[in-house]
């Protein structure tokens, strides 16, 4: 498995700060499909699911969260990514 930290280009998310939802963009279409996890600051999930194969963006709806920090992690094949959150 490969982690690539929360620089990573291949993620993108907006808008950020989040009110309701997030747009996630992915640098690349996965031809596999694609896991994510939304956790709280103490490592609980909070939000999880998936993408079929083909998808290079997807929306999260985070309406229901508290504000705060979070952290997204988005598994494309053997690649894992991770990106922080900020909810209003």
């Amino acid at each position: 498995v490969n982690v690539v930290w929360k620089g990573s280009a291949e993620l993108l998310l907006s808008p950020m700060p989040a009110t309701d939802q997030i747009q996630v963009q992915l640098g690349l279409v996965s031809d596999e499909g694609t896991t994510w996890q939304l956790f709280d600051p103490v490592g609980r999930t909070v939000l999880s699911g998936s993408q079929q194969e083909g998808v290079s963006a997807f929306s999260l709806d985070i309406s229901m969260l508290a504000g705060g920090a979070y952290t997204l992690q988005v598994q494309i094949g053997m690649k894992i990514y991770t990106k922080s959150v900020i909810k209003r």
